[in-house]
């Protein structure tokens, strides 16, 4: 468009407004009052953005440089996605797992599943089943060994029992054989006394010449007493050889007793230690054989818990995880897409606040602030008696001072309906003011004079 000089009309503003002032309660017919209203504004781009990533990461690529033009859609930046990936790999997997087990929760167990579960309690049976037989053959050979155990001591028992009867009656014997050598010793004794005195007896008769029949008489006494203490001598002799043999027996029975009582005492210690062994034995069969007992009762439940129909429960409850999944992944595939900013509309970069390589900062810290110069606006503020006659769709003009004061078309856009300030003060309104042709040069910041042609009713 043709740049234009601007011409003012305050009084004739003021005098609208005091015209609509006076006119307020009268009831004669309403007139049509114009006037040029004037204010100072602001250059805006239509639409201005900060842009970011919703979460923290290292810069990995920057596409843009200030004042450069993109498109709507255009990427501006990525940060690394790795986590991002394998987060989205994750979920993706445990989508994948809880569709499996819904999936298995409403077909049931296949075929296979089936067979593989009988396969499962036929091994568990038999297990149990060879556990049972092996406890009771631990119970078997414990009876046995106990038996075999008791019977060695028994039979040392009935030895040493046997020996100590025999010890007894050869100490008995002995004491008998000990008694008669005495006895034969003291005949003895006694025996050689009669033949000494009987000897004596025929010396003297001898010395005194005694008859014949005497000394006869005496010859006979020494020699009936030759042959008795001769018998006792011979009876002494067998009687020591009983004694000395009754004494090897006893001898023989105590050694024989001693060895007994050994074997009793090491047939009483088998027994403990045999006990001991059998009663472990018997008790890891018992462990064994409960455990395989309650492996099978495990395997029968599992076997029935896989078999019956799935309750409303546990179906809604893998309902809910499949969608919480969906959740899950739906949020990984948001969370890639983060790690990419786009631009959400046509515009120019402004400025970038980051550079390749570094970590950016979370959402609010601006990494790259994007404008849209190709829709330029005019914020104006207007004193509130000039606000109460703007209206949108009147036809603005705009003087750019930068612009060695060129004058551009516009129209109101829109008016703020509450005040920019005024506590305290006089109220001001802003009006949103649209360019229809802004030239290449004009920016956002620029200072402009804005004048609006406004026209309103009164009453005289």
């Amino acid at each position: 468009m043709t740049p234009r000089r601007l011409a003012v009309g305050v009084a004739a503003a003021g005098a609208v407004a005091a015209a609509v002032a006076v006119g307020i309660g009268r009831s004669s017919p309403p007139s049509t009052v114009s006037a040029t209203l004037t204010a100072t504004g602001t250059v805006e781009a239509g639409r201005q953005a900060t842009l970011d990533f919703p979460s923290a990461g290292r810069l990995v690529q920057l596409a843009v440089k200030p004042g450069q033009s993109v498109a709507a859609g255009q990427l501006l930046a990525r940060i690394d996605p790795q986590a991002a990936l394998t987060a989205l790999s994750t979920a993706r997997a445990g989508l994948a797992s809880a569709k499996a087990q819904l999936l298995e929760l409403e077909q049931g167990p296949s075929h296979a599943d089936r067979a593989q579960l009988q396969a499962g309690l036929r091994e568990a049976q038999q297990t149990s089943a060879t556990a049972a037989q092996a406890l009771a053959d631990a119970r078997d050979a414990a009876a046995q060994g106990a038996a075999q155990l008791q019977a060695a001591l028994d039979q040392a028992n009935a030895q040493l029992a046997s020996d100590q009867t025999r010890l007894s009656s050869d100490q008995s014997t002995q004491g008998a054989a000990s008694g008669r050598v005495s006895s034969d010793r003291a005949s003895l004794r006694a025996d050689q006394a009669t033949l000494l005195a009987d000897q004596k007896t025929q010396a003297a008769d001898q010395a005194t010449s005694a008859p014949a029949q005497t000394l006869s008489a005496d010859a006979k006494a020494v020699l009936g007493d030759q042959a008795t203490v001769a018998a006792d001598q011979a009876q002494l002799s067998d009687d020591q050889s009983a004694f000395s043999d009754a004494r090897a027996a006893v001898a023989a029975d105590q050694s024989a007793v001693a060895s007994d009582q050994a074997t009793v005492r090491a047939a009483t210690a088998a027994q403990a230690a045999g006990t001991i062994s059998e009663r472990q034995s018997v008790d890891l069969a018992q462990g064994a054989a409960s455990a395989a007992a309650l492996a099978l009762a495990s395997t029968r439940a599992g076997n029935a818990t896989h078999t019956q129909r799935p309750r409303a429960g546990a179906l809604a409850s893998a309902r809910g995880a499949v969608a919480t999944a969906r959740a899950a992944l739906a949020s990984a595939q948001a969370q890639v897409r983060s790690t990419r900013l786009v631009a959400p509309f046509s515009g120019t970069v402004a400025s970038v606040g980051a550079g390749v390589g570094q970590l950016v900062p979370v959402q609010g810290s601006g990494l790259v602030t994007l404008v849209d110069l190709g829709r330029l606006t005019v914020g104006a503020s207007f004193g509130e008696a000039l606000a109460t006659l703007l209206a949108p769709g009147q036809h603005a003009s705009v003087a750019v001072s930068a612009l060695a004061d060129s004058v551009y078309d516009g129209t109101v856009e829109s008016v703020d309906p509450l005040p920019a300030s005024g506590a305290g003060t006089q109220a001001t309104y802003t009006a949103t003011i649209a360019l229809s042709d802004p030239p290449p040069t004009l920016r956002p910041g620029m200072h402009v004079q804005v004048s609006v042609e406004a026209s309103a009713s009164v009453r005289r």
